[in-house]
């Protein structure tokens, strides 16, 4: 599948540094909470940072909770992301940013919108579970991200036995889907304006 072709602007990109990342599991990390599980997921190739948001399905697609901040945000390191995730939530692979390279401050952001589909999962109901996604690969073609889905259990779980031991023999594959997204390809973005009273 195909991400629309519109960048949003730099500026926007820049707010993630090359150096920072929402909502990733710190490496060794040793437990999962009752009220979370963690998901993993592999990104390719290393140049394009991953957001996810939170949001519920609705006549079958997909809409972004406004409310709430990104749920995960940065690059993949050694070929995954591993996030959390609320249990029960509903979360979105929304918006992806293409970079130089995993220091670059800055790049092009497309999101997925208009109908766009992308991948979806919902959070089990009771948390402290390890969850393998799948892998996202990712490429640009014509102006526009092209996107390929795939799945590698054996290299998730290597990925975690290396990186997070204390979830050895814990990783258990979650599905997924492939749903259309309500955001729209033309956002609105309001500011508040204060006006002093007379």
């Amino acid at each position: 599948s195909r991400a629309p072709s519109r960048a949003v602007s730099r500026s926007m990109a820049s707010l993630l540094s090359a150096c920072a990342s929402i909502g990733r599991v710190e490496k060794g990390a040793t437990a999962v909470s009752t009220d979370e599980s963690v998901f993993i997921l592999g990104v390719s190739p290393d140049g394009y940072r991953v957001t996810i948001f939170p949001g519920s399905v609705n006549n079958g697609a997909f809409e972004q909770n406004r409310w709430r901040g990104a749920a995960f945000a940065g690059h993949p390191e050694d070929g995954f992301v591993v996030g959390k995730v609320a249990k029960g939530d509903t979360l979105a692979l929304t918006y992806v940013t293409v970079v130089k390279d995993k220091d670059s401050a800055t790049g092009a952001r497309f999101g997925a919108c208009n109908g766009a589909r992308t991948m979806v999962f919902n959070a089990p109901a009771s948390g402290g579970k390890v969850l393998y996604l799948g892998h996202v690969h990712y490429g640009i073609d014509s102006g526009r991200v092209s996107t390929k889905y795939g799945s590698d259990m054996d290299a998730a779980k290597l990925h975690i036995d290396k990186y997070y031991p204390a979830f050895s023999g814990r990783v258990e594959r979650w599905n997924y889907e492939l749903l259309p997204i309500n955001t729209s390809c033309t956002q609105t973005i309001y500011v508040p304006v204060y006006v002093p009273s007379r």
